[in-house]
């Protein structure tokens, strides 16, 4: 089984694109903060790069930006190419079936609204990006 959770704050603002076929990608950057193994008290970040095809993209090309904090549901992926100099390179990725955003408002985000014992309302953005990888990220390449 290939599943990733990631916990983590958008490194820099997303970036759009378009799969040859025409279909919306969003690839942005996620730092993941985590427990030095020498030091518990010290911290240190690993960075992922993540990728959201279709309607997802859209919503998180709209959504999201640099220091959001977002729960990434998906897979680890892997592709490998040779480098200008001759090198060969293996790149890994994050194909992300669900984003999450956490943060309290998200500019542009749908929200959904629920009431409170009294009576008060509160506004969510939780969840934003439902996971649906049948339809928006099968079967595509990172390349």
């Amino acid at each position: 089984m290939n599943k990733v959770i990631l916990v983590g704050r958008v490194g820099a603002d997303p970036q759009a694109k378009r799969t040859k076929d025409g279909k919306s990608v969003c690839t942005f950057s996620l730092a993941t903060p985590r427990a030095n193994a020498k030091s518990v008290a010290e911290k240190t970040c690993d960075w992922h790069l993540v990728s959201v095809f279709g309607s997802q993209a859209d919503i998180c090309q709209q959504s999201l930006k640099t220091g959001a904090r977002v729960l990434v549901d998906g897979a680890i992926t892997t592709s490998s190419y040779t480098s200008k100099q001759g090198e060969k390179k293996t790149s890994i990725q994050i194909l992300a079936y669900g984003v999450t955003f956490l943060d309290s408002k998200v500019d542009g985000a749908k929200s959904s609204s629920s009431s409170s014992s009294n009576g008060s309302s509160k506004t969510s953005s939780r969840p934003v990006v439902p996971s649906s990888h049948e339809d928006d990220n099968a079967d595509y390449a990172f390349d």
